[in-house]
């Protein structure tokens, strides 16, 4: 089942004619995805979660999920203890694959990875053969390792049919229509809806908190408590910069210049449009409390919103500055049975103080990078939040009134052994028969870094344990440890912080 449509490529030539298709709410929103207002968010203003629903086969994840930054960090024994057997790092990291080795991922060849082994500043990959995603669903449209009977789109499921605590079939809407089909499993029922639709699913079909499920009036099938909890995701900003020479991509904004952007990216598969622009980034520490690196950059050669809009009239550049594990964790409820209502979703952002006290010196940290000679001949002002935003307080509310989702919701259904864990080390769903989660949701903490590589080997994993292959051997790759190594370095130029 599945949620969209096939995607056009004429509909992929239009976001590639914009300088960011990331966050698009037309396409998205047009597909199945959701513009949502998160609830009671305490510490951030009204919060829209843009991009919730499972939109375009290919589409989505191509606009969500545009580039692979792979980081296996230092807290090996904080995954040890949540993880079942197989899936510790060294287990993860043989399925991730390092350097430039094919993947061993279901996408066509010639489509790498790329993994860092320690803190810094690197080139991203971006998997963009002959100028087009890498997307886990353009692969399984166009072939590569999925065999289907049939893929039903414009699909959404209703719930989950069960015989007993047996998964036997799914039952779904169409478009508009309120007739429900039924689609019977001859093995298993696989959830593959992601971090807010699959506990949506689970809660609507009986299977989750049996207190929740009884207010709704939902007969229970499972009482299983963590259905729908420690939702996690990544919260960023970003710094934007004027730029004293014409070399950003500021006259891509144009409209009059989109068209040949997009044209070109569609007939040859080059330019400007062959590319998300987010091409580098790193991870670091910002502080020596944490062993792994706790924040992660982006750099953007344009100052525009993450979302395409607002675009600055000039020419520009913006660094994205995000923390990578956040305390703070959130839940999904399902509030009613009707498949077409939103979930109420509360994500409970920056509910710690290692919160904010990791994005007051991500600022600080970002505005000494960018003072550093290397950026002079580039270098103008500061747009945002501006150089007079300096205490704690103003940077404080500028978080609060810019912060915005990285696109990473996980850990909603999470894997684990445990009283609160949904599923264990095959994503089976515990208490329950033929059924599994597949999906960034069973992760049981949040990636140090984007989630659509992770994912993809997840579900890697899981399919050879549902096929009865053999796992992968484990990787010799070393996984980075801070150990003594100090957070920083002495900077070519010292920069005051003023509090």
């Amino acid at each position: 089942m599945a949620a969209g449509g096939i995607d056009p490529r004429l509909v992929h030539a239009w976001l590639a004619g914009r300088s960011l298709a990331r966050g698009l709410p037309a396409p998205v929103a047009d597909s199945g995805g959701w513009r949502v207002d998160t609830d009671g968010e305490a510490e951030l203003r009204r919060y829209v979660f843009p991009a919730v629903g499972p939109g375009l086969i290919a589409l989505l994840d191509t606009i969500a999920q545009p580039r692979i930054f792979v980081k296996l960090c230092a807290d090996a024994d904080t995954l040890r203890a949540l993880l079942p057997p197989g899936w510790s790092i060294t287990d993860a990291n043989r399925m991730m694959v390092t350097d430039t080795t094919p993947a061993p991922c279901p996408v066509p060849p010639g489509y790498a990875l790329r993994s860092t082994t320690d803190d810094g500043v690197t080139h991203a990959t971006i998997v963009t053969p002959d100028g087009e995603e890498a997307a886990s669903g353009h692969a399984a449209e166009h072939g590569g390792a999925f065999v289907y009977d049939r893929i039903v789109t414009h699909a959404l499921t209703d719930r989950i049919l069960f015989e007993g605590k047996h998964a036997t079939g799914v039952a779904y809407l169409v478009g508009d229509s309120d007739t429900r089909h039924e689609a019977r499993a001859r093995k298993e029922v696989l959830l593959c809806a992601g971090a807010i639709a699959s506990p949506q699913i689970l809660q609507r079909s009986g299977v989750g908190p049996a207190e929740l499920l009884n207010k709704l009036d939902i007969p229970v099938v499972h009482d299983l408590p963590g259905v729908g909890q420690n939702l996690q995701d990544h919260l960023e900003m970003y710094l934007q910069y004027a730029c004293t020479q014409p070399v950003s991509l500021y006259p891509s904004l144009m409209w009059w210049n989109q068209p040949a952007i997009g044209a070109e990216w569609m007939f040859l598969g080059t330019g400007i449009g062959a590319s998300n622009q987010f091409e580098a980034g790193g991870f670091i520490r910002s502080s020596e409390a944490f062993e792994w690196p706790n924040i992660q950059y982006h750099f953007l050669p344009v100052a525009i919103n993450y979302n395409g809009t607002k675009g600055v009239q000039e020419h520009g550049f913006q660094a994205h500055v995000g923390s990578m594990r956040s305390p703070s964790r959130g839940r999904v409820h399902v509030k009613s049975k009707d498949p077409r209502e939103y979930p109420s979703i509360l994500f409970n952002y920056m509910a710690s103080e290692q919160d904010w006290q990791e994005f007051r010196d991500g600022i600080r940290l970002t505005r000494e990078i960018m003072q550093q000679p290397a950026l002079d001949p580039y270098r103008g002002r500061e747009i945002s939040p501006g150089i007079d935003v300096q205490s704690d307080e103003a940077l404080d509310q500028f978080v609060r009134e810019h912060a915005e989702t990285a696109y990473h919701p996980s850990c909603s259904c999470k894997m684990g052994t445990d009283e609160m864990a949904v599923v264990d080390g095959q994503g089976r769903v515990h208490g329950m028969q033929s059924l599994r989660v597949v999906d960034a949701s069973i992760m049981p903490i949040i990636t140090t870094g984007n989630l659509n590589a992770p994912t993809i080997m997840i579900a890697e994993k899981i399919a050879d344990k549902i096929r009865g292959r053999q796992p992968l051997p484990r990787s010799t790759a070393d996984y980075f440890v801070a150990g003594d190594k100090p957070a920083r370095g002495k900077p070519l130029r010292e920069v005051t912080h003023q509090a």
